[in-house]
């Protein structure tokens, strides 16, 4: 899921970061340029609803997206709570998430909206090393 919406919002014309949990979101010095979060509500580690109410002391206006495959209504009504931009239900369609962040990030803001979906199954720079790693054993 990380992967294919990190794809999604590239082929869309958005900067994209993806991270593997909130935590490494965090370690990023750059986080706090972030335009717009999507973020799973069940990461390893801090939630993305942990996650937001952390960024809401540094970044009051950060617009988040949650997804989840977990709907549960006490936890919809959780997200909704905080403001968010979003809360969907995986699955859903690209062009919802994309109408969203065009919603609030804005037709111009596509060189400038850092978009990080947090979650997924894999960390994709460790992927990518481990492939590269694979390929020089063979």
């Amino acid at each position: 899921m990380c992967q294919a919406l990190s794809r999604l919002l590239q082929v869309a014309g958005y900067p994209v970061r993806a991270y593997f949990s909130a935590e490494s979101f965090l370690d990023d010095p750059e986080h706090d340029h972030a335009g717009f979060v999507v973020a799973d509500i069940q990461l390893r580690g801090m939630s993305g609803l942990a996650l937001q109410r952390k960024l809401r002391q540094e970044i009051p206006a950060l617009p988040f997206a949650f997804i989840t495959a977990h709907d549960e209504p006490a936890t919809r009504a959780q997200a909704q709570a905080t403001g968010c931009a979003a809360y969907l239900r995986k699955p859903f369609p690209g062009s919802t998430l994309l109408d969203i962040i065009k919603k609030r990030c804005g037709t111009e803001a596509k060189g400038t909206c850092f978009s990080g979906h947090l979650g997924g199954q894999e960390k994709p720079e460790e992927n990518q090393n481990q492939k590269k790693h694979n390929q020089e054993k063979v």
